[in-house]
C-alpha cells in the first residue's frame, strides 16, 4: 500500500457511517460512527485517494496551503502565571478518557487518545480550573488595590471577547488569558473592573482607566494580535 496522507480521527456517536474531511485548518480528518474499528481506516483513505489529492489540488489552487493534522500539546507554558506543565497521553482500550494529575506540574490524559476532541475538552477544562485558580484571585487583588467592586465573576472561554462585564457588576474573564504576559492581564482585569462605574467607552471611562494604567492605549493595541498567542485547542 502506498504512503498515506497524514490524517486524525475523529469519533462521532451520531455519524452512521465514515466522511473524510478536508480543510486548510484541519487537512484530512476522518469522522467515524462510535466503536468502528479504527484498523479500517487505512484501507478507506486508500480507496478514496484519488478523491483526497483532487481535493487538496483544489484547496492549494485557492492559494492556500493545507495545515498538517492537528497533534496534541506534550508541553504547555502559561506566560501570565509563568508556569510550565507536561502532559503525556496513554492509549488504552477504555473509550472513556480521564485526565488525571501526576505532579503540581504534570499530568496525563488515558484512554482512546485518537479522540482529538474529547482530548481538547479535557485540556480546554483543565484550563478552565486553572483560570479559576489565578484569574480569580488576581481580580480580588485589582479589586482591593482600586477599591472598584464587582457582584460574581465567571471564568469562560469566550470567542471573541478577553473579559465582559454586565450592568449588574458581574465581570467573566477569559481563560486564554493565561496564555498572555501579566502586563496585559493586569490590563484586561483592569479594563473590566473599570466598566463597574462606566458601563461604555467613553471619556471618562478611558480617564479612570488611566489612573490605574497609564499605558492602557499601548496595551489595548497589543491585544489586538493576541488571539496568535492562544493555540489551537484552547479555542
Amino acid at each position: 500500500m502506498k504512503n498515506l496522507p497524514s490524517f486524525t480521527i475523529q469519533e462521532n456517536p451520531r455519524a452512521k457511517r465514515v466522511i473524510l474531511k478536508i480543510s486548510p485548518h484541519h487537512g484530512l480528518m476522518v469522522v467515524i460512527p462510535q466503536g468502528f474499528s479504527k484498523k479500517e481506516i487505512p484501507k478507506i483513505i486508500q480507496e478514496k485517494r484519488a478523491w483526497i489529492e483532487r481535493a487538496f489540488r483544489k484547496i492549494e489552487q485557492r492559494g492556500l496551503k493545507p495545515d498538517k493534522p492537528r497533534e496534541l500539546p506534550t508541553s504547555i507554558y502559561l506566560p501570565a502565571i509563568q508556569k510550565d506543565f507536561t502532559f503525556e497521553y496513554a492509549p488504552s482500550q477504555i473509550t472513556t478518557l480521564e485526565l488525571t494529575q501526576i505532579t503540581p506540574s504534570q499530568f496525563r490524559i488515558t484512554g482512546d487518545t485518537t479522540n482529538l476532541e474529547g482530548c481538547q475538552y479535557l485540556l480546554k477544562h483543565w484550563l478552565r480550573y486553572q483560570g479559576r485558580v489565578h484569574l480569580i484571585p488576581w481580580l480580588k487583588n485589582l479589586s482591593s488595590e482600586t477599591k472598584l467592586t464587582y457582584q460574581q465573576v465567571q471564568i469562560r472561554g469566550q470567542k471573541s471577547r478577553w473579559g465582559s462585564c454586565s450592568g449588574r457588576g458581574n465581570i467573566n474573564l477569559n481563560y486564554n488569558l493565561l496564555f498572555f504576559r501579566p502586563e496585559l492581564v493586569r490590563y484586561i482585569i483592569l479594563h473590566e473592573l473599570c466598566h463597574t462605574v462606566h458601563l461604555n467607552h467613553s471619556e471618562k471611562f478611558y480617564d479612570l482607566l488611566a489612573e490605574f494604567e497609564p499605558s492602557h492605549q499601548k496595551l489595548r493595541a497589543e491585544m489586538k494580535k493576541s488571539w496568535e498567542q492562544v493555540p489551537w485547542w484552547a479555542m
